[in-house]
C-alpha cells in the first residue's frame, strides 16, 4: 500500500443491547497506523437496524483527546448538504472535507498552487501513526457511541475505513467537529466565546463552517465579528443562495427536525480548500449575532482545522 486508498476492516463496537430504553454507550478502538480518509459504521438492517436518529452522540478521541462530536440525526443531515448519500445502512465519518473541487487557486511565491480535490483532501485526513521529530503524533484512536432506544432484533454495529500509508512528519492539521449548545432568546442573540464559539487555540485555529440547529425556531439576519471586524453580513435567504450555486451543496437538506431549517455559515461556499477563516491566537473577539423566533437551546456544531498533536516536521 502506497497513497491509494484501501479498505480495511476494524474492530467490531463492544456488543449492542436490544431493545434498551434509555442511553447505552459501546466503543471501539482502532488501529493507528493508517491515515484514515473515512471510516464507515455498518448499523445493521431489518429489525436490527440503529437509524442515526438512535445515535445520541458519537464523540471519536485521537489521544484521549474529543476530536469529533456530534449526534446521529444532524450529522446525517450534514453529510446530506454536501450531497453525500443519505445515510441508511452506512453513516460514515469523513475526515476529507467534503464540498471540495478542483481547479487552479492562483500564484503564491511565483509558484502554481493546485487547487485539485486530492491536494486540498490532504489537509484533513486524520493521519495516525506518523511522529514528528519531537515525537508528537496520534498513537491512540477510540470511537464512542451513545445509543438511545436499541431496536428489538440483533443490533450491531461494524466500522470499516478506507486507509492509505501514514504520512510522514506527523498527524499534521486534523478536522476538529465540535458541539455546543446556546440558549437563545427570542430577537437579537450573540455567541460568542465565552457562551458558545470555539477559537484563539492550536486546536481551533482555522474555522471551516459553523451549522446552527434550532429545534422550532427560524433564524435570520446573520452576522459575525472578528476582532471587532464584520467577516460575514447574510440574510438566511442569501445564505441558501450562495450554497446553491456551485451545485456543491443542498440546504434543503438541513431542514431535519420536522422541516425546521439549519443555518451553515461557511468559508469555502466556492468549493476550495484553502477558505478558512484563521482564527488563531492572537485573537480577541469571536462574535456571532443573528436573530431568533424561539427562546430554546440552539446546537451548534462547529468545524475547524488545528494542530493538537505538534506541527509536522519534514521526514
Amino acid at each position: 500500500m502506497t497513497n491509494t486508498p484501501i479498505d480495511v476492516v476494524l474492530q467490531p463496537f463492544s456488543p449492542v443491547t436490544p431493545s434498551q430504553a434509555g442511553v447505552q454507550t459501546v466503543s471501539a478502538e482502532f488501529p493507528c497506523r493508517y491515515a484514515f480518509w473515512e471510516i464507515d459504521l455498518d448499523l445493521g438492517t431489518g429489525a436490527a437496524a440503529i437509524t442515526p436518529a438512535m445515535i445520541q452522540e458519537i464523540r471519536l478521541k485521537a489521544n484521549g483527546m474529543v476530536i469529533r462530536r456530534i449526534g446521529g440525526t444532524n450529522l446525517a443531515a450534514i453529510l446530506t448538504y454536501y450531497k453525500s448519500p443519505l445515510p441508511v445502512q452506512i453513516l460514515p465519518l469523513m475526515f476529507r472535507r467534503l464540498g471540495i473541487r478542483g481547479g487552479v487557486q492562483g500564484l503564491t511565491a511565483g509558484k502554481l498552487l493546485s487547487g485539485s480535490a486530492p491536494d486540498v483532501a490532504l489537509e484533513s485526513i486524520l493521519n495516525t501513526g506518523s511522529f514528528n521529530t519531537s515525537g508528537q503524533g496520534i498513537s491512540s484512536l477510540i470511537c464512542e457511541i451513545d445509543l438511545i432506544n436499541t431496536p428489538a432484533g440483533a443490533p450491531r454495529i461494524l466500522p470499516s475505513a478506507q486507509v492509505t500509508d501514514p504520512y510522514p512528519g506527523g498527524a499534521g492539521l486534523v478536522y476538529f467537529q465540535d458541539k455546543t449548545t446556546f440558549n437563545a432568546v427570542v430577537g437579537t442573540n450573540t455567541a460568542s466565546k465565552s457562551n458558545a464559539l470555539l477559537f484563539g487555540d492550536p486546536i481551533h485555529s482555522q474555522l471551516d463552517v459553523i451549522f446552527m440547529f434550532p429545534p422550532a425556531g427560524t433564524l435570520d439576519s446573520l452576522q459575525m465579528f472578528f476582532n471587532n471586524n464584520l467577516v460575514l453580513q447574510r440574510s438566511a435567504a442569501l445564505n441558501t443562495d450562495l450554497q446553491k450555486r456551485d451545485n456543491l451543496r443542498d440546504p434543503a437538506a438541513l431542514a431535519t427536525n420536522a422541516g425546521v431549517q439549519a443555518i451553515a455559515l461557511e468559508w469555502s461556499p466556492n468549493g476550495y480548500g484553502d477558505e478558512v477563516l484563521n482564527i488563531a491566537s492572537p485573537s480577541t473577539d469571536l462574535r456571532l449575532i443573528f436573530s431568533e423566533t424561539n427562546a430554546e437551546a440552539l446546537e451548534l456544531d462547529q468545524f475547524s482545522l488545528g494542530y493538537p498533536f505538534g506541527m509536522p516536521t519534514a521526514s
